[in-house]
């Protein structure tokens, strides 16, 4: 591995190797470093040993991390970890495992979702077919346009005094079965006040 000083007037002039990779190491900051492969793919590493075990993390590629001086802190940021014990690598899959989980959790309670789950337990089951077209009318028209993508916990009254109302300026027959339909099948303890409300029109 050879030792330069890392600046960003020298990472420019480097040329990729002719066939694998290279690491260039910082001599003012040991254990720092600039990858490049015979592609010219150009990342920002940091090795160091946690509890004895020697770690190489990759901080990002110089895209996303273009100035010398920011992958620099991020590899101060990372020893300052590797000392104290902690794997700043291990540390950031978890991080990631956690905000994908996250993620699933999301997609699996928005209210596209919840309603995906009432149709397969509930209305194609024990609707009649008419019943069914229309609860499916509804929704495709004035609910899940605005609410498919929202996790439910995030629905609040407020949102289906809005359908309510904006159904009530098209059809005001349709206004308050629209607000009763959504707010039960929100799925939300909280809606259920709402649905008195619209009961009231």
């Amino acid at each position: 591995m050879p030792r330069i000083s890392l600046t960003q007037a020298a990472i420019e002039k480097l040329k990729p190797p002719a066939t694998g990779r290279i690491i260039y190491t910082d001599r003012h900051l040991p254990g720092f470093g600039l990858r490049l492969t015979e592609k010219n793919a150009r990342s920002w590493i940091v090795m160091y040993r946690v509890r004895g075990k020697f770690v190489m993390e990759t901080l990002g590629n110089v895209a996303v991390i273009p100035k010398v001086e920011d992958a620099r802190r991020r590899a101060r940021e990372s020893m300052l970890k590797a000392r104290d014990g902690t794997n700043p690598v291990d540390e950031h899959r978890e991080r990631k495992e956690l905000e994908a989980q996250k993620l699933v959790e999301a997609k699996a309670n928005t209210f596209r979702a919840v309603f995906e789950r009432y149709l397969d337990r509930h209305a194609r089951t024990r609707q009649n077919a008419k019943t069914l077209a229309e609860t499916l009318r509804l929704f495709n028209k004035d609910i899940l346009p605005r609410w498919g993508d929202r996790e439910i916990r995030n629905i609040a009254e407020e949102d289906i005094r809005r359908v309510r109302d904006d159904v009530h300026e098209r059809a005001p027959v349709q206004a308050n079965p629209h607000a009763r339909v959504a707010a039960e099948h929100a799925g939300a303890a909280r809606h259920r006040a709402a649905v008195q409300q619209f009961s009231r029109g």
